[in-house]
């Protein structure tokens, strides 16, 4: 297994990006451990990371919002720091549009 590269702070919409979970496979990510521990994995974001931490789950970026704080902060943030541009594209393909 590969260690995960760490997020780089960069410009990220919402801030800073999220730490990323470590021991990333090459191109599964965290998906088969996902599949055979998922309790296991969501406490090792935890553990690693804090109340907000990246997986990777087969190329798919994404993020664990654990802690009350990150939740809150979550369900009050405005759509337009929400806003996930590569699930637009997605649904204009599955939809038939181009």
């Amino acid at each position: 297994m590969s260690e995960a590269e760490p997020a780089t702070g960069a410009a990220h919409p919402g801030g800073a990006a999220p730490p990323v979970l470590s021991r990333n496979l090459p191109l599964l990510g965290h998906l088969l451990e996902l599949r055979r521990r998922p309790i296991e994995l969501f406490a090792r974001v935890r553990e690693e990371c804090g109340e907000i931490g990246e997986m990777n789950f087969a190329g798919n970026r994404v993020a664990l919002l654990s802690g009350e704080a990150a939740q809150e902060a979550f369900f009050r943030a405005p759509d337009e720091q929400l806003e996930q541009p590569c699930r637009v594209r997605y649904r204009r393909r599955t939809a038939g549009a181009h």
